[in-house]
This record gives C-alpha cells, structure tokens and sequence, in this order.
C-alpha cells in the first residue's frame, strides 16, 4: 500500500501514512486541516496562513490544503 506524507507549515511528516490511493490521501488530508481549525479554538493569528502539502513515498506533491485568515481591521 503506498504512504502518504503530510506536511503542515510548521513541521514535516517523516512517518507517513500508508493509504490505498491519493483520493483516501485527500480525504485524510481535509479531516487533518479540519481538526487543524477547529483546534485553533479563536488564537489563529489574523492575516496568517496555513498550509499542509502532501506528498507521496517519492516526494511528489499529491495535494496542497490552505487557509488564510485575513483582518480587515485591526484586531
């Protein structure tokens, strides 16, 4: 089974993940940034970003999440 690796914009996987095929990647992904956000819990830091890549055993992007948060005002 391949391995799937999930990088976010403050650390890298080194462990991967073994998953049946690059759609279960990006499903694992989007469950990934939402347990993200809703860890945030109010402390994102406005006009910030974040961002997870995926990739696969050879180092080739399969998929790249991200989310900015942007103030209008200052907060």
């Amino acid at each position: 089974m391949p391995r799937y690796f999930f990088h976010t914009h403050d650390a890298d996987d080194e462990v991967g993940i073994e998953l049946p095929d690059a759609h279960k990647a990006w499903e694992q992904a989007v469950m990934a940034c939402s347990d993200m956000l809703s860890e945030a819990d109010g402390e994102l830091i406005p006009n910030s970003t974040l961002t997870m890549n995926v990739t696969d055993e050879a180092g080739e992007p399969i998929a790249q999440m991200r989310f900015s948060a942007r103030a209008f005002v200052k907060l």
